[in-house]
């Protein structure tokens, strides 16, 4: 039987690469988990149950020991100090700025791989250091500008800079209030059949296949 690679997952949300990595594509192993929300946790643990997780990437750094060599370390690592969204973004003299966890951690579990994943706004602050970190330890770095499905869907003017809704977000009843199919869908969304909208609120179910995920994905009860 051929060895599974391992993927060491850093800020995980609700476990996008290792759904997709162990899942879509097959062939690898999540040997830890990394994500402070609770309730992402808790998405973890109903779908990796076998799977640790830990609170935050300081705690990590000091258990890195326990895992060996690692073949892929990925991450989404906060997006907050380059989003464009933001009227004064701080970059690298953010306290969020955790470029550098991430980094460090890669290097403790020598790392064959590393998958960053942000917001466009990287681009024009932070992508050039982070690259040269990249190239100070040898890897040869890619870039890929790969478009959010919501920014294409989403057209009404009201809601252009609208950020993608997230399945916890849209648990608590979703946003904008108005968000109505009529007014804001395409004509290429509105011609799929399964998708889960009412008025006034985006259903988990809608944002889950919007992002890939199965159905239930991010459905909880008490036992979670």
């Amino acid at each position: 039987m051929e060895e599974k690679l391992k993927v060491l997952d850093l800020f995980s949300g609700i476990g996008g690469f290792s759904y997709a990595c162990e899942h879509l594509v097959g062939g690898f192993e999540t040997v830890a988990f990394c994500e402070i929300d609770k309730f992402c946790q808790r998405v973890l643990r109903k779908n990796f149950p076998n799977t640790p997780i830990y609170k935050d990437v300081k705690e990590l750094k000091n258990e890195t020991n326990r895992f060996g060599r690692i073949d892929i370390v990925c991450g989404g690592f906060p997006c907050q100090p380059f989003s464009l969204a933001s009227h004064n973004r701080k970059g690298t003299e953010d306290d969020r700025y955790l470029w550098g966890e991430m980094f460090e951690i890669s290097k403790m579990v020598k790392a064959d791989w590393i998958i960053g994943e942000n917001v466009v706004g990287l681009q024009s602050m932070g992508l050039e250091q982070i690259l040269l970190d990249l190239e100070s330890e040898g890897y040869q770095s890619q870039v890929f500008n790969i478009p959010a499905p919501v920014e294409q869907i989403i057209k009404d003017k009201d809601y252009s800079l609208l950020p993608t809704p997230t399945a916890h977000l849209a648990q608590e009843g979703g946003y904008p209030a108005d968000w109505n199919r009529n007014d804001c869908l395409t004509t290429r969304i509105l011609a799929l059949e399964n998708l889960h909208l009412q008025t006034g609120k985006v259903k988990a179910e809608f944002i889950e296949e919007m992002m890939g995920y199965p159905k239930g994905w991010t459905q909880l009860d008490e036992s979670d």
